[in-house]
């Protein structure tokens, strides 16, 4: 039995993640960090809905972000700006 699940697959050649804004896109650490701390928010922190578990995440990301001004440049990992798109076959 399981609660919640993640996978990533940054190395997959259909799947290309570009921005849709002026930052550039999320770096894949990010989007780890993300995922990882929505799925804590809904595993171990009660938030009853992914859109709880995503706004928790989002405030999770406001510290490394501040810790790090690079970052600023990029979208954070949760998006909704970085998407993944399918690439032209």
């Amino acid at each position: 039995m399981f609660d919640d699940l993640v996978v990533f697959n940054f190395g997959n050649p259909k799947v290309s993640y570009r921005s849709n804004t002026e930052r550039l896109p999320a770096e894949p650490y990010n989007m780890v960090f993300h995922e990882l701390a929505e799925s804590y928010a809904k595993t171990d922190g009660g938030m009853a809905t992914c859109g709880e578990g995503h706004g928790e995440a989002n405030r999770r990301e406001e510290k490394p972000r501040d810790q790090r001004p690079n970052l600023k440049h990029h979208n954070t990992g949760g998006g909704p700006r970085t998407r993944p798109s399918q690439r032209d076959k």
